[in-house]
């Protein structure tokens, strides 16, 4: 059976405590002359954390089981491969796939037979329990933020994010007044978006188009609050546009017929305050029934 070696050792206490690369070259050595397999490559990778990929012994190794250079991989021990089970598993799913048996030495893990491959199906499943763990403490932990009014997004036009608390950007908290002010006047997405181009730039540096304006008018954390999946929490944020002109603005965009301009004067502001009250006082879950309801959360700009 052709045998291609696999030794990595990431500081020099470790080759101190006997894990140099020489030492695993040496058993690894011994044990195939034991059972007659020919070794037909080394790799090694020398002063390299197993919790990185980015290893060029590990790379080669991975390409030459594509290629099929070789029948078996053989290494010391399994933290040997990979710190992270995640890339142990898709490092061992990758052998499988090339038809590439996996010896571990000091764990006698052997996938060619039926206790080997048991054991990486429980140690799939382990991995597989460890993400969904892991999963449900952050979004724990991200409920939790946004219940103490405190930002769980990514960037926002008009706020920094420092310690996932948004404090006010006065620069660009006059392109989100802007905004506003223009879409009252022109009542256009596109217009509003070739008038912002002219002298600003979206948080990211890139042009205004239609959609990223009615995006950030249609922005419920300008108004001082914060959205976790189905739960709007009151913000600790300092507000840039008030609430009423929050409920405004969703009239304006949402009107049947958005080729046509509406009179503001004939808008009830008084209904809007009240929706603004409203909305104040209901719980999280309720506000996004609300905002659901009117049609809030599932309008794109088309």
């Amino acid at each position: 059976m052709k045998v291609a070696t696999y030794s990595r050792v990431s500081t020099e206490e470790q080759a101190r405590k006997g894990y140099s690369l020489d030492a695993q070259d040496n058993t690894l050595k011994e044990f195939c002359a034991l059972y007659d397999h020919e070794i037909v490559g080394m790799y090694r990778d020398e002063g390299i954390s197993g919790a990185s990929m980015k290893r060029p012994g590990l790379i080669n190794l991975l390409e030459d089981a594509k290629e099929g250079v070789f029948d078996c991989v053989l290494i010391w021990k399994l933290s040997r491969l990979s710190r992270s089970m995640r890339d142990t598993l898709n490092i061992l799913y990758l052998f499988e796939e090339n038809n590439v048996n996996f010896i571990s030495f000091s764990e006698k893990l052997d996938t060619s037979t039926p206790v080997g491959r048991l054991t990486i199906q429980i140690l799939g499943s382990i991995a597989e329990f460890e993400r969904n763990v892991i999963a449900e403490n952050i979004r724990l932990a991200l409920r939790e933020k946004a219940t103490q009014g405190r930002w769980t997004g990514t960037l926002i036009l008009g706020y920094d994010n420092k310690d996932k608390y948004l404090v006010v950007n006065p620069q660009e908290k006059i392109i989100v007044k802007a905004a506003s002010r223009l879409y009252k006047k022109y009542q256009s997405l596109p217009v509003v978006a070739d008038i912002l181009n002219e002298k600003h730039n979206t948080k990211r540096g890139k042009k205004f188009f239609p959609n990223s304006v009615c995006k950030l008018l249609r922005s419920i954390a300008h108004s001082g609050y914060v959205r976790y999946q189905k739960e709007i929490f009151k913000g600790v944020h300092e507000p840039i546009i008030p609430l009423t002109n929050f409920w405004l603005m969703h009239n304006l965009i949402s009107r049947p017929n958005r080729n046509g301009k509406v009179d503001l004067g004939t808008l009830d502001m008084a209904q809007f305050k009240k929706q603004a009250r409203k909305f104040s006082k209901l719980t999280p879950a309720r506000r996004h029934d609300m905002l659901k309801k009117e049609g809030w959360l599932e309008y794109k700009y088309r």
